[in-house]
């Protein structure tokens, strides 16, 4: 007789793994929704379909997307089904599970480690939201775990280092922004791959033909677009806000994923210091494109969109963390009781969503400006919301769509483009005045205002604009943007192969707005002109409410004063909102001559001004200066009027005002 089998330990732990994965894709499609970025691709697509090409308005040449082979898969999908919603959802969940499965299954050194790792991504909000959401980060996450297994399988040889180059191309065209992570990568194996023997002039023709989708894309889009990058980059780029401002901005989103999504941030942390604690050298470049993607994340302010950056990276932690090896039972129960821990510990966790189990709206966006758009946007666009009546996505903006595209109607100016912009058809030609659809706001400074919010930077609509847009005839009233927009045109909707529009394209892309724009009149368009003798002369006592006559009010491009003579002084008095923070900025003509910081007071409230007393930089009584402009920091009104200003005097002037106001 046969012996009965014994009991096999790994049989049970690879079973367990595969139950772990169903329930990850459970999760996810629990979770799933299609976010209303995901629309602004979705309406090119569907543009493209109907044999419009590749546009977002029907008729204008603009890349609306930063992920072309995104694109063309969600493309192929919809030629299949006709559907976007459903079939997205779908699509994403599937692709999602393969990375994980390749990740847990395939390139865990230990089962322990495996189980580890499939609660971690069940676990982590951020990846379980954005594994469907019908953006690119479910085909990110594939692409790293292809690239991380192409780069495992062995000691990489100028064959491999080409299908590498060809993934790493490929992960450009799912996001730019993957040059970050996976570029220490590719670097590394072009070293290993010298380093047994492959000639230099061997790996660059393998790193040209990897590359070479895309290089063809590239070339591509400076041809039909006229630019290398797509016009949303051009429209994040152009912000003006300041380095720092943007660095402590991408903290406070590290700081929002740390206070709703914990589990996530410990998973990138430990995956970046593993190779360095196993001393695994091999996994190093991995750990370091995390810490360079981290770095690069904090410099451009993050995002807007909650958790939705930080899947990649997790996703390379996860990776690095696939190649421990040696784990006990003792150590695995240990981590995997921690890692489930810290999982449980949001509110609502990734198993308790549900469609009466979601976080309120009205609590979504947080005053860090960072939006958990899963919640925002849960009723309308979640697959749980789904009804057999209503069409999906059902929001409050398709609404807004629809009720915009009445007949005759030709041009409508809004934000929040996806579902609106799919719902109103591609009869309506819609002007976004975040720049992130428009190929001239792109190319114009954004706005200056305190309660900015990463990637979406608004601008002055010129006077003329829409007129031109609907006439076909240039309008525009001002002559430096009517001659941008002279070239504009040209590239988005001229001749593709005329020679004008092969020079607008070169001096599109060589500098030629900067020249030819006054950057600052855009930048601060719209701001309060006050006379130097009205805001010299009239003073109001401290605690005076913000919307009193005795007070100017102004808006969040601030006041600007000009003076008939050059102006040398060592000390001002300044009264504005007493809560609020503000910065003053001295110009002697066209140059910014000093930068004084108007700190708050914090004795009136938000609804009363204050004055304060401030000591000047010596270059403004040695040079001078001849117009300044005074600008808010912070808002902590709700309601208009915003800001107030009683009075600005410098030296004598001060003493010879009421002296009852107190000064700081």
């Amino acid at each position: 007789m046969p012996k009965p089998r014994g009991h096999d330990p790994h049989q049970t732990r690879r079973r367990v793994r595969v139950l772990l994965l169903l329930a990850f894709a459970l999760v996810v499609l629990r979770h799933g929704w299609i976010v209303d970025d995901a629309y602004i691709s979705l309406r090119t697509v569907e543009n493209l379909s109907n044999g419009h090409g590749l546009v977002w308005n029907v008729g204008e040449r603009v890349q609306v997307f930063t992920h072309p082979l995104w694109l063309f898969l969600c493309w192929g999908v919809y030629t299949i089904t006709s559907e976007f919603f459903y079939s997205l959802i779908i699509f994403g969940a599937l692709i999602s599970t393969c990375a994980v499965a390749l990740v847990s299954l395939r390139l865990a050194r230990s089962e322990y480690v495996g189980i580890i790792l499939l609660i971690a991504a069940t676990l982590s909000h951020a990846f379980v939201d954005y594994a469907t959401a019908g953006l690119e980060n479910p085909l990110t996450h594939l692409l790293i775990a292809l690239s991380a297994w192409v780069y495992l399988a062995r000691v990489p040889d100028e064959r491999r280092f080409a299908l590498l180059c060809l993934l790493g191309g490929l992960s450009l065209l799912s996001r730019p922004d993957n040059a970050v992570l996976l570029g220490p990568v590719v670097i590394a194996a072009a070293i290993q791959a010298h380093r047994r023997g492959a000639k230099l002039t061997a790996l660059l023709r393998a790193a040209a033909l990897g590359g070479l989708p895309l290089f063809a894309w590239e070339l591509f889009s400076l041809f039909y677009y006229g630019a290398l990058v797509p016009n949303t980059a051009l429209a994040k780029l152009n912000s003006g806000i300041e380095a720092s401002e943007l660095a402590h901005q991408g903290l406070l989103y590290f700081v929002s994923t740390l206070d709703a999504d914990p589990l996530t941030l410990l998973i990138i942390v430990a995956g970046a210091a593993a190779p360095f604690v196993t001393r695994d050298r091999k996994m190093m470049p991995f750990a370091l494109g995390i810490i360079l993607h981290a770095l690069y994340l904090t410099k451009i302010g993050g995002d807007f969109m909650l958790g939705r950056f930080f899947t990649a990276p997790m996703f390379a932690a996860l990776v690095c963390l696939s190649q421990v090896k040696r784990v006990e039972l003792t150590q695995f129960l240990i981590v995997a009781a921690v890692v489930a821990a810290l999982g449980l510990s949001a509110h609502p966790n990734t198993l308790e969503i549900n469609s009466a189990n979601r976080v309120p709206a009205n609590q979504a966006r947080s005053g860090r400006r960072v939006t958990n758009e899963h919640a925002l946007l849960f009723r309308g666009a979640n697959l749980l919301s789904a009804k057999r009546w209503t069409q999906m996505p059902n929001h409050t903006w398709t609404a807004l769509g629809q009720r915009g595209a009445k007949p005759g109607r030709k041009t409508i100016v809004a934000r929040a483009m996806g579902y609106r912009g799919m719902a109103g058809g591609p009869e309506v030609h819609f002007i976004d005045d975040v720049a992130l659809t428009d190929p001239l706001l792109a190319r114009l400074p954004a706005l200056w205002r305190p309660d900015w919010m990463t990637g979406h930077f608004i601008r002055t609509i010129p006077r003329g604009y829409i007129e031109s847009l609907e006439t076909g005839e240039n309008v525009i009233e001002d002559p430096q943007i009517h001659a941008l927009y002279e070239r504009i045109d040209l590239v988005t909707h001229g001749d593709l192969w005329s020679l004008e529009r092969l020079e607008a394209i070169w001096w599109l892309n060589n500098g030629g707005p900067g020249r030819l724009l006054n950057e600052e009149a855009w930048r601060f368009h719209g701001a309060s002109r006050r006379n130097a003798s009205s805001i010299a002369t009239r003073r109001a006592p401290d605690g005076t409410p913000i919307a009193s006559k005795l007070l100017r009010r102004f808006t969040d491009t601030g006041v600007y004063v000009k003076y008939k003579r050059r102006q040398r002084v060592r000390e001002l008095e300044i009264s504005v909102n007493d809560a609020d923070r503000f910065e003053i900025r001295f110009y002697d003509r066209a140059e910014e001559v000093a930068r004084v910081a108007v700190p708050q007071r914090l004795e009136w409230g938000q609804d009363g001004v204050s004055s304060r007393h401030i000591v000047l930089p010596e270059v403004l009584s040695e040079r001078g200066f001849t117009r300044l402009r005074i600008l808010p920091r912070t808002r902590q009104r709700t309601q208009r009027p915003y800001y107030a200003i009683s009075h600005l005097v410098f030296d004598e002037q001060i003493e010879t005002l009421d002296p009852a106001a107190a000064s700081i």
